[in-house]
């Protein structure tokens, strides 16, 4: 059970007011098995991320997603170390460079124009804006990737 015992009610923000109060605007507290740093003042969040960032800069790596990422080789679940600021560098100079940012202007505006389409076309009914934004980002990252568009089943 941990400490999500304390969280019961209707008003959990409050017990994390009260549970600051009484510990210190820094907690740990376990929801289950899993460990929560709870970090409840502007000064403690300032401390945190400004002077221990590079402790907090990794993502705890389960066994399942030891497996998926082939233990954190690639630049999302690489531990922070000089293999992943290394493969960072990379990805800056080689596939974030403005000429090749640039390079992809002619999909990005393909799909902005099938994006404005789409919910021009729609005008009888509510438009869920989130996940029409969100199938654009999609739908450009899978072209830019792979050089083929997805169309969307749904």
């Amino acid at each position: 059970m941990g400490s999500i015992h304390h969280l019961i009610g209707d008003l959990p923000h409050r017990s994390l007011h009260d549970l600051s109060r009484r510990y210190g605007p820094v907690m740990l507290l376990k929801f289950g098995q899993v460990p929560f740093i709870i970090v409840s003042s502007p000064e403690a969040a300032k401390d945190i991320m400004k002077t221990h960032d590079s402790i907090f800069a990794m993502r705890p790596q389960s066994e399942i997603m030891k497996i998926i990422t082939k233990r954190g080789q690639g630049l999302v679940f690489a531990p922070y170390d000089d293999q992943w600021r290394q493969l960072r560098k990379i990805c800056i100079r080689e596939l974030l460079c403005a000429k090749r940012v640039q390079s992809f202007c002619a999909i990005r505006e393909e799909e902005a124009a099938r994006l404005v389409k789409s919910i021009s076309s729609d005008q009888a009914h509510l438009v869920n804006l989130s996940k029409k934004l969100a199938d654009y980002a999609t739908d450009a990252a899978i072209r830019i990737i792979t050089g083929t568009r997805f169309e969307n089943q749904e």
